[in-house]
C-alpha cells in the first residue's frame, strides 16, 4: 500500500551532493521514496527495482528491501522479506524499530515490545531519532516525542537514508522547503554500485508496477477485453487535494476498474482523481486515512472477506502514518 503526502514547495536549485554510499537495499530504497515524494515515478520505481533485487541480512535490509517489492507489487515476495525482518536480531533503535514494523505487518503483537524498546534505545543520528520519535508516538502519544523529530532535523546528513530522514522530521515539524531540501539531496545522492549484490535465490523476483499505481497483474492482463482473461479487478483512486476517494471491485478488465474508481472519486467532489493501487481477485475493498495539520496517510486493503480488507488498510495506515492523527475507516465494500 502506498502513503501518499502532498508537499507544495517552491522550487530549490542544489549546489552540493551528498557522499556516495554503498549500493545497498537502504540506499536504493530512501532514494527511491524521496524521488517518488519529488514526483519523480520514473526514478523511483528504478531504484526500487535495484532495492528489491539487493542482499538483505538483518531487520532494517530485510524490511526495506520487502517495502521495494510491494511498491514494485511484489507483495508475496514483500510478505517473505517482512517474515525474515520480523526473526531477525535486533540491538539498536533501528533493528527494534524495523522488527516491530515487519511484525505489524504480520499482525504479530510482540510488536509492541519492539516499539518499547526501540523508544527506549539510544540514538544518535537522524535516522535513529526520527525513527525513535515515531516509536515514542506510537507507545505513548503524550509523550514529547518530537523532540526527538527535533534532534533528527538537526542531524547531519551525507546519505540518501540520513538525508531521507531528516526531511521527514522536518517535514514533520513544517518546515516544508527544508524538507524538499532534504528529499532533493535524497534524490541525487551518488550510490557506489561496486560489485553488485544480487538478492538471495529463495526471493522471487519482483513483479513490475505501470507507471500510475503499483499493480498486482503477473500474468499482464491488463486493458485485455472484458472477460477475456478471467480476471477480475479493483482499483483504488484519491484527488489529494480535494481528500476525495472511490474504488472499484470485480470489475472483468483492468481499464473498467480504473474507469469505475475514478467516476466514484469524482463524484465524491474530486478533480484531479488518480489510479493509486490496482488489484485482482479480491471481492472486498477498504480505505483508511489518518490526517492531522495537512499530513496524511492512507491505507488500502483487499480480501476475500469484509473483515479482513478492513483489518488490511488500518493495518497500512497506521504503519505509514507519522502525521500524529489516528487512523479511521473511511470506506469498506464487497461485491458479489
Amino acid at each position: 500500500m502506498k502513503k501518499l503526502l502532498t508537499l507544495i514547495l517552491p522550487a530549490l536549485v542544489l549546489t552540493a551532493g551528498p557522499k556516495p554510499a554503498t549500493g545497498d537495499a537502504a540506499s536504493y530504497y530512501y532514494r527511491g521514496e524521496a524521488k517518488s515524494l519529488l514526483d519523480d515515478r520514473e526514478g523511483a520505481k528504478a531504484d526500487w527495482k535495484r532495492a528489491a533485487e539487493s542482499k538483505a541480512d538483518d531487520a532494517a535490509s530485510y524490511y526495506q528491501r520487502g517495502e521495494a517489492k510491494r511498491r514494485l507489487g511484489d507483495e508475496e515476495g514483500a510478505k517473505a522479506d517482512y517474515q525474515r525482518a520480523a526473526e531477525s536480531k535486533a540491538d539498536d533503535a533501528a533493528s527494534y524499530y524495523y522488527r516491530g514494523r515487519a511484525k505489524n505487518l504480520l499482525d504479530d503483537q510482540s510488536k509492541k515490545a519492539d516499539y518499547q524498546r526501540a523508544a527506549e534505545s539510544k540514538a544518535g543520528d537522524a535516522a535513529s531519532y526520527y525513527q525513535r520519535g515515531v516509536a515514542k508516538y506510537w507507545q505513548r502519544p503524550e509523550t514529547d516525542y518530537r523532540a526527538d523529530y527535533q534532534r533528527a532535523a538537526e542531524s547531519k546528513a551525507d546519505d540518501a537514508a540520513s538525508y531521507y530522514y531528516r526531511g521527514r522530521a522536518k517535514s514533520l515539524l513544517k518546515d516544508r522547503e527544508g524538507a524538499k531540501a532534504d528529499y532533493q539531496r535524497a534524490a541525487e545522492s551518488m550510490i557506489d554500485e561496486g560489485v553488485p549484490q544480487v538478492a538471495d535465490a529463495a526471493s522471487p523476483a519482483p513483479v513490475e508496477a505501470t507507471a500510475d499505481a503499483p499493480a498486482q497483474d503477473p500474468a499482464g492482463t491488463a486493458g485485455t477485453a472484458d472477460g477475456a482473461s478471467g480476471e477480475r479487478y479493483g482499483a483504488f483512486a484519491i484527488d489529494e487535494g480535494a481528500w476525495a476517494y472511490g474504488f472499484s471491485l470485480l470489475a472483468p478488465s483492468r481499464d473498467r476498474a480504473d474507469r469505475a474508481a475514478l467516476a466514484r472519486c469524482v463524484q465524491e467532489g474530486g478533480s484531479e482523481c488518480e489510479i493509486k493501487y490496482v488489484f485482482n481477485g479480491s471481492r472486498c475493498g477498504a480505505a483508511a486515512v489518518a490526517e492531522e495539520q495537512g499530513l496524511r496517510a492512507w491505507g488500502y486493503g483487499h480480501a476475500e472477506s469484509r473483515g479482513e480488507a478492513v483489518a488490511t488498510a488500518m493495518g497500512f495506515c497506521e504503519r505509514d502514518n507519522t502525521s500524529g492523527g489516528e487512523c479511521r475507516l473511511v470506506s469498506v465494500a464487497c461485491g458479489e
